[in-house]
């Protein structure tokens, strides 16, 4: 420490105030010592400390002898100590391993002024294991669960599952409970997975994020939409509350007519006043059976956003802080199902305790930055484990690898032995440069490598068989410890061959016609069908599937709006059709085009589109996602000036219509992206950002009429969405001259005219109105929803697989 702090005074090459901090390293541990000893506290290098500067006597107490057993890793305060009771006579140390191979063992040999030992005439037992590759936490959990039922049941007992990561405890326990009667988990579960951490966790997300007064919808989705939350009796049922976020989301839904449609920031006042949230809850609690009045919801919603929210806003203390999460997590247990879960109960108790900790602190009345009092009592929560039942003296034990030192056992099961997890290095504190830790000796990611490497090597050398389980994807590579291994093997054989990797083998689902159900169309069904407004999406999704239709437009089943989820492709593609909505206006003239800076200006407005775009701006690739629309826009820009339209007439533009057949007459409702008025007359187009349709020749179409339209053949052959949009567009504008539609691939940089002849658009169009005549009739008609063995082959990409099996 001196030697540190003689070149703090030259000076290092780090920061000022970190050379200032060196210079004074003395009296900052004095100070902090002195603070202790009058605390009456000890932290444990402190401890360790005051325990070497006893007497060895002292020391050793009243034993005639003690033993320390498989030391490793000893640091020079706890060498100190024992080696003042081996001097005594006193100490016994047995050694596990071999100093030569390890630097820390060596180490203890040396301090004790003890030869080293000879090297050992007997062979080293070959380790006989097997290395498993599977995808995920819960593909690794059943590659365990298969490998336990080759295990007989009296071996369980001398049978190891060692978790290396933590966050596999959940989906081990759970595909293991059924098969296996006894079991102790010693490894403790993190409180980090459960959904009572995680919604304290999005609260003060929601309060990281906050700008001014105003919330970013995203991270205050992801609070009200936490199942904890969606079930809590706020107002004595839990039936409101969900009324409540189901209100808010769909008031987000940027495809709605409503002021906080598509808002990235919104201030809690501006939901609690706003009467189309208001009259969204009232509607859906009168669904559920309760009628509450517009005052009433106004009162109750902001009681809610309040515990939420609001109460969270005004700590700046962790005493302050600890208050507020003692009130909510008292909330939490008396009205909503965390009792239900004994692992989130529990999570509470640790919780309660740690914010109970936080007020005695000597900085607990300190004021803080709201992140920095999120940030700290994440930091200390996030690492406390919750105890779990068992026994350590029967069963299955399931341990981490640190708790399973110095045990034996026959059979280990060894998950999650990826190189990030195994080794799992400490990051090096970025207050502390590389060679100042090199001279305080603290070089703790080389020593941590070789602590992990020699409770590795300990637990497998005396075992029978070993399994290796690690999951094989671009984010993580096996472990080292496991490539040791297989390479010591490949050279003992001279074989690269030596080591088969066993790949995990899910069972398939099987998808069998027999199985699939058909839904009665009942009168209500019927009636309810014949007054709905059919759009290009509803046609062709009863096109492609019958039971999907029912499913989406018949129950309603749809997705939840993903608003708290990460951004997706549907970002991207809402961020290009509000972009292009932006340079192709209505009455946006191609002359415009022929402007040499056009495109340099249009890309300089998209670069400020995207810095004002939260979900693609705060994404991780979100540079990678910039250059690739950048130069998709460019591309598209650049092929706009190679073509010949007079303006856009139109664009993302609505427009309802009705068609007629001799059995009844129907509504019909779109959105167009654009409309171009062109010589010849008018263009519509339709923006593809994922797999664009491709447009359909005369020949082929030929073809399909010549059988009959068959339903097979039209979905293989055509998209109905085109000449929908045609048929309602000439019918709403009165005007009978489109003369043609296309799609605008933006991916793939194409423009692809929907038919291929201009000779034939019309013909081909007033082809496809009468497929889509009967296929309306179709709906309506006959007695059930029934699936089509022709559409088996998309059922495993379909979200209702499940529903209709």
């Amino acid at each position: 420490m001196l030697n540190i702090k003689l070149n703090a005074d030259i000076g290092y090459d780090v920061p000022e105030s970190i050379n200032q901090l060196l210079q004074s390293l003395f009296e900052i541990r004095d100070a902090f010592h002195e603070k202790m000893k009058s605390l009456r506290l000890a932290q444990k290098g402190f401890a360790f400390l005051q325990a070497a500067s006893m007497d060895a006597k002292d020391l050793a107490g009243d034993y005639d002898e003690i033993i320390l057993l498989a030391p490793f890793y000893m640091h020079k305060s706890e060498l100190e100590i024992f080696k003042k009771i081996f001097d005594l006579g006193k100490l016994t140390v047995i050694i596990r391993g071999n100093p030569k191979e390890y630097d820390c063992l060596k180490k203890i040999y040396q301090y004790f002024d003890h030869p080293l030992p000879a090297a050992a005439k007997a062979k080293d037992k070959e380790i006989n294991f097997e290395v498993i590759s599977a995808f995920d936490d819960q593909s690794q959990a059943l590659a365990v669960r298969d490998i336990l039922k080759g295990i007989a049941k009296e071996d369980l007992d001398k049978t190891l599952i060692a978790v290396a990561d933590e966050k596999m405890l959940s989906c081990m326990i759970s595909e293991i409970m059924p098969t296996v009667k006894d079991f102790n988990v010693s490894a403790g579960y993190p409180i980090s997975k459960t959904a009572l951490f995680s919604l304290i966790k999005d609260i003060l997300k929601a309060q990281i994020s906050k700008q001014d007064q105003s919330y970013y919808v995203k991270d205050m989705m992801k609070v009200l939409t936490n199942p904890l939350v969606k079930n809590m009796r706020f107002f004595g049922a839990a039936t409101f509350t969900r009324a409540v976020v189901h209100g808010i989301e769909r008031s987000f839904d940027p495809y709605l007519d409503n002021t906080l449609a598509g808002k990235s920031f919104i201030d809690l006042q501006d939901i609690v006043s706003n009467q189309a949230v208001l009259k969204e809850i009232a509607s859906i609690s009168a669904q559920t059976g309760k009628t509450v009045i517009d005052k009433k919801v106004k009162s109750e919603l902001s009681k809610i956003l309040d515990d939420l929210f609001t109460a969270w806003e005004s700590p700046k203390t962790m005493k302050e802080f600890s208050l507020v999460l003692l009130s909510f997590i008292d909330k939490v247990l008396t009205s909503s199902i965390v009792d239900s879960y004994q692992l989130n109960a529990q999570c509470a108790q640790v919780l309660i305790s740690t914010a109970k900790d936080l007020q005695k602190g000597e900085v607990s009345e300190v004021e803080f930055s709201r992140e920095n009092l999120a940030n700290i009592f994440l930091d200390l929560a996030q690492k406390k484990k919750i105890p779990l039942p068992g026994s350590p003296l029967k069963g299955l034990q399931m341990l981490g690898i640190l708790e399973s030192r110095n045990l034996h056992f026959e059979n280990i099961i060894a998950v999650s032995m990826t190189d990030s997890v195994l080794p799992a290095i400490s990051k090096s504190s970025p207050l502390i440069p590389k060679d100042i830790s090199s001279a305080l000796g603290i070089e703790m990611p080389k020593k941590e490598i070789e602590i992990q490497k020699y409770n590795f090597n300990a637990l497998i050398a005396g075992a029978n068989k070993v399994y290796f389980v690690y999951p094989e994807n671009e984010e993580n590579e096996r472990s080292r410890f496991i490539e040791k291994l297989i390479w010591d093997k490949q050279l003992k054989e001279k074989n690269l061959e030596a080591v088969k990797i066993k790949p995990i083998e899910l069972p398939a689902p099987v998808y069998k016609n027999s199985c699939k159900k058909k839904f009665q169309k009942t009168p209500q069904i019927k009636e309810a069908l014949s007054k709905m407004s059919f759009s290009a999406s509803a046609l062709d999704t009863y096109l492609r599937c019958r039971l999907q239709f029912y499913f989406s437009y018949v129950l309603g089943l749809k997705e939840g709006i993903e608003i708290a989820e990460d951004p997706t492709g549907k970002d991207i593609g809402n961020f290009i059709h509000e972009f292009l909505q932006e340079i192709f206006h209505e009455g946006f003239k191609s002359s415009a085009l022929k402007d040499p800076s056009f495109i340099k200006e249009a890309l300089e407005k998209l670069d400020l589109f995207f810095e004002k775009s939260l979900a693609l701006n705060l994404r991780e690739d979100a540079f990678l996602v910039k250059r690739i629309i950048q130069y998709r826009m460019k591309r598209l820009l650049e092929y706009e000036q190679t073509r010949q339209y007079k303006k856009v007439f139109a664009c993302e533009k609505q427009y309802l219509g009705t068609i007629e057949t001799p059995q009844r007459q129907y509504s019909l409702k779109c959105r167009i992206d654009r409309i171009d008025e062109t010589d010849e007359g008018f263009v519509i187009i339709d923006y593809k950002t994922g797999k664009g349709a491709k447009g359909i020749s005369l020949k082929n179409f030929n073809k399909l009429r010549s059988e009959n339209f068959s339903r097979a053949k039209i979905k293989e052959t055509l998209s109905l969405q085109l000449p929908f949009y045609k048929f309602i567009f000439e019918q709403a504008e009165k005007k009978k001259n489109v003369s043609n539609c296309a799609i605008y691939g933006i991916k793939n940089g194409e423009f692809n005219d929907f038919a291929k002849e201009p000779e034939a658009f019309q013909e081909i169009s007033q082809d496809c109105v009468d497929i889509i005549k009967a296929l309306l009739d179709e709906i309506i008609d006959g007695d059930y929803f029934e699936f089509d063995e022709n559409d088996l082959h998309s059922c495993r990409y379909c979200k209702y697989s499940y529903l209709c099996g």
